[in-house]
């Protein structure tokens, strides 16, 4: 069984394609078969990581943050390709980033035209599925040729306004046969494409910074005189000296005062009786 499906078409005017209108049409599988290999897309919870990121924590003080929804394989080239995103809006808020339709008060994401990609239709914000969580929807085409790049497509800003988690869910076309998400031929077709989703974990907990290691201060060698092992061979008096150490003992020192004193003695008593003898 088909899937209806809500189609933009566009009309060339002079060098450019518009859009011209909203266009019914029950043939909304994908081109002919056999014809293509599956495509795939995927929200990056981390745009900031050069790496898909399947989850993320947000803290409930930041003003916003951003998550991409990205194109990671174009096996078959697209002219053009449509989001929906589902969340929970207990724990998530969209924050629009662009004024697409020129009213002066920004509506939609954003588009990173990828690709060539510059007919944006402003992203809304929605229920189709009514299932209590929302979902953003938008598309976007490529005037007259199609294009195989990958990577970001979309900048999506959220504000978390609760703690908690919340998925990021890609919208299927079966949930939402309007908007759901795929690539997109030149002529409008629909292409296979897989869908990988994501979650946001909204938190109040500031990170602990890791203490650094306290370096412990080197104590200062001694000045002094080294001591050295006994000598194998040397006689037991010795071999006991050397292993007490190479300091002078309290008795040695005595010893040499009073040598010096005694010198000084004789030194000035030299001294005296010269000059007695000079006379």
């Amino acid at each position: 069984m088909r899937t209806p499906l809500i189609r933009w078409a566009w009309l060339p005017v002079t060098a450019l394609l518009v859009p011209l209108a909203i266009v019914f049409r029950p043939d909304g599988d994908s081109a002919p078969a056999g014809a293509e290999q599956e495509n795939a897309m995927a929200i990056d919870a981390d745009p900031g990581d050069p790496e898909i990121d399947d989850s993320a924590v947000r803290l409930v003080v930041e003003p916003w943050f951003e998550i991409s929804t990205d194109i990671t394989a174009a096996p078959t080239p697209y002219g053009g390709y449509q989001m929906a995103i589902e969340f929970d809006d207990s724990i998530l808020s969209f924050v629009p980033t662009v004024d697409l339709d020129t009213d002066t008060v920004p509506e939609s994401w954003t588009y990173t035209e990828l690709g060539g990609m510059t007919l944006n239709v402003p992203s809304t914000l929605q229920d189709v599925d009514s299932d209590t969580n929302p979902e953003i929807t938008g598309s976007t085409g490529r005037p007259y040729a199609t294009t195989a790049d990958t990577g970001q497509a979309n900048l999506v800003r959220f504000q978390c306004i609760a703690l908690g988690s919340s998925a990021l869910h890609l919208q299927t076309l079966a949930q939402d046969p309007g908007s759901g998400s795929t690539t997109l031929a030149l002529d409008i077709g629909i292409l296979s494409t897989s869908l990988v989703d994501a979650t946001i974990n909204c938190s109040d907990a500031t990170p602990t910074p890791t203490p650094m290691p306290t370096a412990t201060p080197t104590q200062a060698a001694v000045g002094g005189i080294a001591e050295l092992p006994p000598l194998a061979e040397a006689s037991g008096e010795e071999a006991s000296t050397a292993a007490r150490g190479s300091g002078w003992s309290s008795g040695r020192y005595t010893a040499l005062f009073g040598g010096l004193v005694a010198a000084a003695i004789v030194t000035v008593g030299a001294w005296y009786a010269r000059r007695r003898w000079v006379r």
